[in-house]
């Protein structure tokens, strides 16, 4: 384990958690970027999503909304070392949390049309 993810894991991980929590706004926002995001995809949407690093879930929540808009089927997951954040992550619907961190996925066990991350390149 390296000394970032254990930062990440410690009261470092839930102040940002708590700075950064989710509101209809920001939801919206984040909805806005998946929509043209998602319209390059040329039809073939993708079924199932990884987000590695998802924090409190913005990502996800607006996934979830478009699918559900359009009515079709998400598998969202999420892997998050903060334990506060998964704890918000649990309210984003159809969203498994993978107990795990990135640096240990085991890919064969792991398959996904879409994975990606957002903002955890930054730190």
């Amino acid at each position: 384990m390296t000394d970032q993810l254990e930062k990440w894991k410690s009261s470092f991980g839930d102040d940002y958690t708590e700075r950064n929590k989710l509101d209809d706004l920001n939801i919206q926002q984040r909805a806005n970027l998946w929509n043209a995001i998602l319209i390059h995809m040329f039809g073939k949407l993708p079924t199932s999503a990884l987000e590695i690093g998802a924090g409190v879930g913005g990502n996800l929540a607006a996934l979830s909304i478009i699918y559900h808009n359009l009515n079709l089927p998400i598998q969202l997951n999420a892997i998050e070392p903060n334990l506060k954040a998964r704890e918000h992550l649990k309210n984003v619907q159809n969203t498994k949390i993978i107990e795990k961190d990135a640096f240990s996925i085991d890919s064969p066990n792991y398959n996904f049309d879409l994975s990606f991350t957002c903002g955890v390149l930054i730190h």
